[in-house]
Order: structure tokens, then C-alpha cells, then sequence
């Protein structure tokens, strides 16, 4: 329910704060006072984006903020599994332009989108207006409507529906790509054997390409690391006895080291460790000796490691960037292969796929169809019912259906809604009707049957009284009080039959003040009630007679609302 309405910088109202009981809250003022810019709010605090032309200030900010309380233990639950905390039942919604245009939307305080809050609030809240009564007129929403009255059946096989879909849409990809003439079939064989073969060239499965660029640069370079070595061999130890190497060098000092080795222990034991070096040094000239014998200009293997690293540097230049990406590469071309080799295969086995999808969609339209004929037979008979009730005593009201030659995520069904509102005519589109009165009873009617099945506490109308007066307004008067029994019910009204049943009375008002016009909202007392209800009974001109009839009409709303609550 609806507790309270904030408003502040916000088209012609300056600041306000109104609160909102249960039952029938009606809302009254004359032309041009700001009932419209008050739905606009209201539809603020349903996720609808907010139209900067409304910012009165730009120096201020602008808020819109309700405050509302859930007294549904699963409506709650939803919101906190949502991430929202709901403490003692209450939310309150927040919807803010700062001084720099910058849209804030916030839920307890907690920041949240548009179309979050769009999904949060439809579970509390509905508005019917000008918007709300065109959806009537329009075909696409009468799917979803019919579908409401069996949410939970009809959302679940809807949501089935859209996967069957989605596998259809790839079934029908991948059969796609076989339905190749064999020309083409022939062309693309060619190229990926083509392809596999240039791939298969080497075997990339076994190749290392690190340990393949060391051995090329190693028989590459051999000349030069043999004439190297060779001199190093040479420093090391020298036929030439004329020249003094590195071995002779070291014998002569183990030579004098030997020679006082015996006159200190210190001594000694660096002698020893020279003896140690002496040996390991003599051991690694000996392995970089066999080393040198060992290798050799080998121009055979020389030319097929040039050979096998070209391949590599053509293959990576045309199928990736690694040995890894070629691998991957040919891989799917395998891949490929097999599947053109067994296209008739594939074609059969997708062909079946899809068929078998089909067949389970239309099982499920199927299912649809059944329930929403079912739905469509209770409620010809309540919405004509409810008609009558407003007064459109000939009024006759029909569901055509229609099949789809293929169906979608709503199954195969379309639908027309057809009615007559007089005796001599002709079933015909609801989208036809011109009486903006007709419409506004019909979809009245509409709601007081469809408000049964929804689980919405809060209901705004948005002047449903449009286009009626006299008795037929009476009897609108009598479905909002059916409604706001189990609901709480806001309705803008401009007539007094309506606006005397309220529970709540509020009046908006237009008022110039320093130089500036600005909207105000009040709670009336039911001494201002009785004001109000006086103007709208005699306009501007308040007399004892309107007053009088003000109260007559105020006692009788009382008692009618005691009959039928």
C-alpha cells in the first residue's frame, strides 16, 4: 500500500507531502492544476525515465519519493532476494535529479535501475491512464492479458517455448551449412585437403621448435665453434714447447706450492684445493675436447633443418601465429572434413532435430491454446457481466482467435478482442470504439475482472470517469468501491458522484505566490470535503443549495459503500 507521496522541485510543485490511506482515495482540482503532473510522478516511482523538463529549479534538486507498506511475507521475501532489506514491511522509493541533471534512483537507499525497479514495482502497483486505456486498443497486449489470469501455467510454458526456439534457430544454423550443392561440397574438399596436406608437410605434433632453431644454429655455426674451441684447446695445453699454456702454468705453481706446502698447514691446504681445481679443470678441457671431436659439418642435416624452419615460418604466415595455433588450426579442418564426407548424415540427423523440436512446439501451443480457451470462456461471460454493470446494458463482448501458420515464444495464437456497446451493431475490433466514456467503463470493466487474479495491492486511475456522467457515473462509483474493498484504490476524479465516495479525500490546487505559480495537495477535513464536493456540483459558484446537495450526496456515498463492503 501506498502510505506517502514526497515531492519537491518538480514542474508547478514547489513542495509537498501527502498521505494516502487504504480503501478509496480520490484526488480532485480544477483544470490545469497539476493532477497530470501527479500521475507523472507516480509513474516515476515505477521505473518510467525521468523527463528533464520537469527539473522547476535547476539549482535545486528534484525529488519524487513514496513511501509503501508490504504486508505480503513472499513479496518481501522477493525484494530481499532481490539484495533489497525490508525492514517492518516498508520500502520507500527514491527517484532524485541533483543540481547537475544526474538521475539518482534508489530502494532503501540502495541504488537500483530502471528496469529493476520497473520489475519490483508492477508487483505493487498499477496505473491506469490515458497509456493504460490504449492498451486496450492494441493487439499485442492481449496475449499477456489472457495469459494473467494463469501466470504461473502460462509463464512456464512460454519460457519452454523460447527454448525450443533458441534450438530451433541453431538446428536450422548448423543443417544450414550442410545444404551445400555439390559443386561447392567439391570446392571446399579440395581446399582443406589442400590445406590439411600443406599442414601435414611436418610433424607438428612431435616438433620442438626451440630445440629445432638451437640444433640449426649450432650445424650452422660449426666452422667457427670448432676453430674457437681449437684455441681454447691450444691455450690449455700446447705441442709447441716454446709457448707457455695454461696446464704448464699450472703445474709450475702446483710445483712451488708443493715445495713449502711442508712449512705450514695453511699452505698445505691450498695446495690441496689448487690440486682439486688442477683436476676438475683438467676434466672440463678434456669434455670440451670430446665435445669438438664430436661435432661435424653435416650439409644434408643442415639443409633439412633450413627446410623444416621455412615450412614452419609459411605455416604460422597463413594458419596462426604458434605451432599450437596451427595444430588447433588443422584440427578443425579434420573436423570439417568429416562432416562434408558425412553431410547427407548430418543433414538427416539435424533435419530430425528440428522436426522433433517442432513437433514438442506445437504440443505446447497446443497446451496454451486449451488453457486460454478455457480463460477466454469464464471471462466473455464476466467482462460482459461487469458492462452491464456500467451501464452498457446491450453490451456483448467476444475473444476471436486466430491461428499463426508458424508459432513463436508465445505460441501460435492471435488475438482480436471484439465487442458491441449498442443494440443494431455489429461485433467489432475493440481498436474501433471512438467513445473515450465507452472505453474508460470498458476498461474498468476489464479491471474489476482482472484485478481478482492480480496480486496487486495499489491501483491508480487516471481520470476514469472521462466522458460519463449521471447514473453510468454512479456505477462506476460502485466498482471502484468494489475494487478498493480488497485493494487500495487512487483515483483522479473530476466528478462529484465519485469524489464523494472517497475514503480519503485529497485536492490539488493551483496558487500564485511571489510572483510565482506553484501546485499544493491537502488532506481534506470532511468539512472541506463537503467544499469540494460542493464545487464540483456548481463550479466556482458555492451556494447554500450546492453545499446542501454536497452533503445529501456524501451521506448516501457512506451508506452505498456500507451496502456493498
Amino acid at each position: 500500500m501506498l502510505n506517502s507521496l514526497y515531492i519537491e522541485n518538480f514542474a508547478i510543485i514547489d513542495k509537498i507531502n501527502v498521505d494516502f490511506t487504504d480503501g478509496l482515495n480520490i484526488i480532485t482540482g480544477e483544470t490545469g492544476s497539476g493532477k497530470s503532473i501527479l500521475i507523472e510522478a507516480f509513474e516515476l516511482l515505477l521505473g518510467q525515465r525521468f523527463n528533464k523538463s520537469f527539473v522547476r529549479d535547476s539549482s535545486k534538486k528534484t525529488i519524487v519519493e513514496a513511501t509503501f507498506t508490504i504486508a505480503d511475507n513472499s513479496k518481501i521475501k522477493f525484494l530481499e532476494d532481490m539484495g533489497y532489506n525490508v525492514e517492518d514491511g516498508v520500502i520507500i522509493i527514491s527517484r532524485i535529479v541533483d543540481t547537475n541533471l544526474k538521475s539518482i534512483n534508489k530502494l532503501n537507499n540502495r541504488s537500483i535501475t530502471l528496469n529493476t525497479l520497473n520489475v519490483l514495482m508492477s508487483k505493487f502497483v498499477d496505473i491506469h491512464g490515458q497509456n493504460g486505456t490504449q492498451s486496450l486498443l492494441n493487439k499485442d497486449f492481449y496475449l499477456d492479458l489472457i495469459d494473467s489470469f494463469d501466470k504461473e501455467e502460462t509463464f512456464k510454458i512460454k519460457t519452454e517455448l523460447s527454448g525450443i526456439l533458441n534450438n530451433i534457430a541453431e538446428y536450422k544454423k548448423a543443417y544450414k551449412s550442410f545444404n551445400i550443392t555439390n559443386e561447392e561440397k567439391d570446392r571446399q574438399l579440395d581446399i582443406i585437403n589442400y590445406q590439411i596436406d600443406e599442414i601435414s608437410q611436418i610433424d607438428l605434433d612431435n616438433v620442438d621448435e626451440e630445440e629445432l632453431e638451437n640444433e640449426y644454429n649450432k650445424l650452422s655455426n660449426v666452422n667457427l665453434i670448432k676453430n674457437n674451441i681449437g684455441e681454447i684447446l691450444n691455450m690449455y695445453s700446447d705441442e709447441n714447447y716454446n709457448e707457455q699454456d695454461i696446464n704448464t702454468m699450472f703445474n709450475i705453481v702446483l710445483s712451488k706450492m708443493d715445495s713449502i706446502s711442508e712449512f705450514d698447514n695453511e699452505v698445505n691446504s691450498l695446495k690441496q684445493d689448487l690440486d682439486k681445481i688442477y683436476y676438475e679443470m683438467d676434466d672440463l678441457f678434456s669434455r670440451i675436447s670430446s665435445y669438438s671431436s664430436g661435432i661435424y659439418q653435416d650439409e644434408f642435416k643442415l639443409n633439412d633443418l633450413e627446410n623444416k624452419i621455412a615450412i614452419i615460418t609459411n605455416l604460422k604466415r597463413k594458419y596462426g601465429k604458434s605451432i599450437n595455433d596451427i595444430v588447433l588450426f588443422r584440427q578443425d579442418l579434420e573436423r570439417r572434413l568429416k562432416e562434408l564426407n558425412e553431410i547427407t548424415e548430418n543433414k538427416r540427423k539435424f533435419k530430425e532435430l528440428i522436426d522433433s523440436k517442432k513437433k514438442k512446439g506445437i504440443e505446447l501451443s497446443d497446451r496454451l491454446h486449451k488453457i486460454r480457451k478455457e480463460i477466454v470462456f469464464k471471462l466473455e461471460k464476466l467482462i460482459v457481466q461487469n458492462l452491464k454493470d456500467l451501464n452498457m446494458k446491450h453490451a456483448d463482448f467476444q475473444v476471436k482467435f486466430e491461428k499463426l501458420s508458424e508459432f513463436n515464444e508465445k505460441g501460435y495464437d492471435s488475438l482480436d478482442f471484439l465487442i458491441k456497446t449498442n443494440l443494431g451493431q455489429d461485433l467489432k475490433p475493440m481498436a474501433s470504439i471512438a467513445s473515450g466514456g465507452e472505453i474508460s467503463r470498458i476498461m474498468l470493466g476489464f479491471k474489476s475482472v482482472i484485478s481478482d487474479f492480480e496480486d496487486i495491492n495499489t491501483l491508480i486511475f487516471d481520470e476514469i470517469d472521462t466522458g460519463i456522467s449521471g447514473r453510468t457515473a454512479l456505477v462506476v462509483g460502485e466498482k471502484l468501491i468494489d475494487l478498493s474493498k480488497d485493494k487500495q484504490v487512487i483515483s483522479i476524479s473530476h466528478l462529484p458522484q465519485i469524489a464523494s465516495l472517497s475514503d480519503n479525500h485529497i485536492l490539488i490546487e493551483k496558487i500564485d505566490l511571489n510572483n510565482e505559480t506553484k501546485s499544493i495537495l491537502k488532506v481534506l477535513t470532511p468539512e472541506e470535503k463537503v467544499n469540494e464536493i460542493s464545487r464540483l456540483i456548481g463550479g466556482i459558484n458555492i451556494t447554500e443549495t450546492t453545499i446542501e446537495q454536497a452533503k445529501l450526496m456524501i451521506n448516501q456515498a457512506n451508506e452505498l459503500k456500507k451496502d456493498r463492503r
